[in-house]
């Protein structure tokens, strides 16, 4: 099937089988929702099926992850264009996505994870009082697609005929992605979500995020933990030495039977059930010529799991936000390390950033202008070109802080719009 073919219906979709040569990433997995939905993956794609829920459910992980996509997000975006009148059309439309920053967090989050976020643009119309008798298509939300929904087919005839697929429940069926700038009546196409790519590589076409360098840490982390709480009990228990008198031994082991007295193996046994009440009611009676000795265990095991999982909880933090002091206070430190390590996360932060950006002024800013261009066009607005448009995420602290270093008033710091 080509990418120029139309679109299929409901009845072909569910008669479509679905292409018997796949690209399959080492990490994607079943997804057995609440809901009793079952995707039917091949089974290559459930070789790690715990890959997705031990990644995002690691406190060391979901911590530093948060602190670096909070910091990317931004509070707020701003908006530059070369006609003031489009700048506030652009605001406006924009201003109809509900939780607009969490979907930026979620946005950075998935990508730096999994290496590709996919996000479905939802629409609606709206008629503005400023502008009366045009309609104007404006976003209302983005929603995260589980990355899981997705794969890459290839038609067995054709092996240069490559595309995305999406699974849909209620055909129970992979659709095709099409783009409709050639087919423009296709069911789903790629201009209705937002891909935001973190490493694309060539031999990684699901491409690549940095869970998979996570996933060795995290997962030998929760073994160790594991170990620790199972071992716990043992540690926190002396371990407890009966002594009794080799010559009352020797004495009771060759008494006759009959005599009320036990041989040797007897004594002992009996000893140890001394030993065993002693530990549950920590009090023990015991002939006064033989001894119980307690030797206390000390935390030397449960350091050397603390010390691994400690270690693993740093290579996250550094993995994620190239830093440790940004969220890890030490015993001693200095302003200058402190200050070094905060222009690292700096790094990343404005490089997620850069991503975000690139990414909204391509499939969300270009997209809501295409969807209402006759607007424009009875606006006498011309269409921008490639670059006419800058989105900047931006947070309050930063403002302030350059005005600050700046010497200038918040009004007259620049004339660009700002968007929550």
């Amino acid at each position: 099937m080509s990418p120029g073919d139309k679109s299929l219906s409901i009845e072909e979709l569910k008669e479509k089988k679905p292409a018997n040569i796949q690209f399959v990433t080492n990490y994607i997995t079943e997804l057995r929702q609440k809901i009793g939905l079952y995707l039917p993956f091949i089974p290559e794609q459930s070789e790690a099926e715990d890959f997705f829920e031990i990644i995002e459910n690691d406190a060391a992980v979901s911590h530093a992850l948060n602190i670096v996509s909070l910091m990317s997000a931004g509070e707020f975006f701003e908006l530059a264009t070369q006609n003031e009148q489009l700048t506030k059309i652009i605001i406006k439309g924009l201003s109809y996505i509900r939780r607009f920053t969490h979907a930026r967090k979620s946005m950075i989050q998935k990508a730096f994870l999994y290496g590709l976020s996919i996000q479905k643009k939802n629409w609606k119309k709206v008629v503005w009082r400023n502008f009366p008798g045009l309609v104007w298509e404006v976003p209302t939300s983005l929603l995260e697609v589980d990355v899981r929904r997705t794969r890459i087919e290839r038609n067995v005839s054709d092996k240069t005929d490559i595309w995305w697929s999406i699974y849909d429940a209620e055909t129970d069926r992979y659709i095709k992605i099409e783009d409709r700038n050639i087919n423009p009546f296709a069911p789903v196409a790629i201009q209705d979500y937002i891909w935001t790519e973190y490493e694309r590589e060539e031999m990684s076409p699901y491409k690549r995020g940095v869970g998979e360098i996570l996933y060795l840490l995290v997962y030998i982390k929760n073994r160790a933990i594991q170990a620790w709480s199972e071992l716990s009990e043992k540690w926190g228990q002396p371990f407890l030495v009966g002594q009794i008198k080799t010559a009352m031994l020797a004495y009771n082991a060759a008494a006759k039977a009959g005599s009320g007295m036990g041989d040797a193996s007897e004594i002992m046994k009996n000893f140890v059930g001394i030993l065993e009440n002693m530990r549950a009611r920590n009090v023990a009676v015991i002939p006064d010529h033989d001894a119980i000795k307690v030797h206390e265990h000390g935390n030397q095991g449960a350091n050397i799991l603390q010390q691994l999982i400690d270690y693993i909880d740093k290579k996250i933090q550094l993995l994620i936000l190239g830093a440790e002091l940004t969220t890890i206070a030490p015993s001693v430190g200095s302003y200058a390390l402190g200050q070094a390590h905060k222009g690292i996360t700096e790094s990343i932060v404005n490089y997620n950033k850069a991503i975000v950006e690139e990414e909204l002024e391509r499939d969300l800013v270009q997209d809501f202008l295409i969807r209402n261009k006759y607007n424009l066009i009875a606006l006498d607005i011309d269409f921008p070109e490639q670059g006419e448009i800058k989105l900047f995420l931006s947070d309050r602290r930063s403002e302030k802080e350059a005005e600050m270093q700046e010497g200038v008033a918040p009004s007259q710091h620049n004339m660009r719009e700002l968007g929550f």
